[in-house]
């Protein structure tokens, strides 16, 4: 009954027909149209399931109060004028569909997954999520704010530390804190404020897998008419500072961060920095193994307490290259110093060959591409390219940059990020553990 009366408002989408067209397609080729000046990619890729994604360019940098871009994706699919939490919670069950939202620096992502020939009630759902949601004071005060507040209370030491350290990093921002804080009271109108701010077309883009470019633009047309038009929010230029946080905590177990200025994109002029975060590496790509990476060996040297390992975190206009340490207390210093000087001799070609760096290639290039395969994974990403460049991120073109890397680019990254002032985030036992500015290598 329910799929009968949703039907009503567009056609099936066909799965043989899909199927049929389905070779043809290339796995990172999005089709990329507009409708009521919302920037739309979708890629049919024959499945029977389906994903579509609204991104919004109102992260937690765009927040004018902490908390707030964090306090307005909860209210995803709450009520609506249409539709009542309970009723949506019901209906997409029984479609067997999965809903969730989440907020990031950048966006806030609203994310339904569904049988494919389910595409017109979750267009609906979501058009009716953007435009039509009661930001109501009863839902705020009883639902959103307590539920916000519980999970403030259990933020796990990486959730606190990665906060901390963008905030030391970037301060205001890119540093802006994700989280709502308890301290931070925020008002209803506040996030109607910015609700009206932030809901506009030139402001959001729409990502879809497993559904027909043609219908899902039909779809969009008619139930995303109510967005209002506006141009997408302004990202002021991001300036990287670095220091030190200090936060003290239990005394046997300890959190370190590490950070220097990385790269938004391998396109952005560094494909290499990504390169580097594989080559120090630290976490096994094999169940079972430790691995046999840089950060790998060093860890594996103080004992199985301790563990390490690289990565590049990216942005929109931004990045940072970490390394996390954790471990006890006692060990994490000497530790730290390690990884330091490890990519001190990285700058000057010691330690490592030829075949470590295309490991670390072979490793990078994977690890974008699969998010790409993998449907939710780069939604992000291809949103905020569309809002921004109004085109889907160049795969192709990102894979060739990163084969083009050399050994000597990697030096030179490696060189250039220890020229940079270091971010250090320190949980733990603080009268142990290092200060930045005391791992300078040798």
């Amino acid at each position: 009954m329910l799929r009968s009366k949703v039907y009503s408002m567009a056609p099936r989408c066909s799965f043989a027909r899909a199927m049929a067209t389905v070779a043809q397609i290339s796995p990172f080729s999005f089709h990329v149209g507009q409708t009521n000046g919302i920037k739309i990619a979708s890629r049919d890729d024959g499945r029977p399931t389906a994903a579509l994604s609204v991104v919004v360019r109102a992260g937690s940098r765009y927040q004018p109060i902490p908390g707030l871009a964090h306090i307005l994706e909860r209210f995803a699919f709450k009520s609506t004028s249409e539709r009542t939490a309970l009723r949506i919670t019901r209906e997409s069950e029984l479609l067997g569909g999965k809903l969730s939202s989440s907020v990031t620096r950048d966006s806030i992502i609203l994310t339904a997954e569904f049988l494919r020939e389910d595409l017109p009630y979750y267009v609906q759902l979501l058009g009716d999520t953007l435009t039509k949601t009661k930001l109501e004071r009863h839902i705020f005060t009883e639902d959103v704010i307590p539920q916000l507040a519980l999970q403030y209370s259990s933020l796990s030491t990486l959730d606190i530390t990665s906060d901390a350290l963008h905030n030391v990093a970037f301060r205001r921002g890119l540093g802006n804190t994700l989280y709502s804080n308890p301290q931070y009271p925020v008002l209803l109108q506040d996030v109607k404020a910015f609700a009206n701010k932030s809901y506009i077309s030139g402001n959001l883009s729409i990502v879809a897998t497993g559904a027909d470019s043609t219908e899902l633009k039909d779809l969009v047309q008619q139930h995303f008419a109510k967005i209002p038009s506006g141009s997408p929010a302004q990202i002021s230029g991001t300036t990287y500072y670095g220091g030190d946080v200090r936060i003290n905590g239990p005394s046997k177990e300890s959190l370190v961060i590490l950070a220097f200025p990385g790269a938004s994109s391998p396109l952005a002029g560094s494909p290499e920095l990504g390169i580097l975060a594989n080559l120090l590496g630290g976490k096994s790509s094999i169940k079972w193994s430790a691995g046999n990476t840089l950060l790998s060996q060093l860890a594996g040297k103080l004992g199985n307490e301790v563990s390490a390992f690289a990565q590049h975190i990216t942005h929109t206009d931004a990045g940072l290259l970490t390394v996390t340490l954790a471990g006890p207390s006692s060990t994490i210093t000497k530790l730290a110093k390690a990884v330091v000087q490890t990519v001190h001799l990285i700058s000057k070609g010691e330690g490592i060959r030829e075949v470590d760096v295309k490991r670390a290639i072979a490793q990078t290039k994977f690890q974008f591409t699969n998010a790409f395969d993998e449907r939710t994974s780069a939604v992000e990403k291809i949103g905020q390219s569309l809002i921004g460049e109004s085109t889907s991120v160049k795969t192709q073109e990102v894979v060739a940059e990163l084969d083009k890397v050399t050994f000597a680019q990697v030096k030179s990254a490696a060189t250039n990020l220890l020229k940079n002032k270091a971010s250090l985030v320190a949980l733990g036992d603080t009268y142990l553990l290092p200060y930045a500015d005391e791992l300078s290598p040798k």
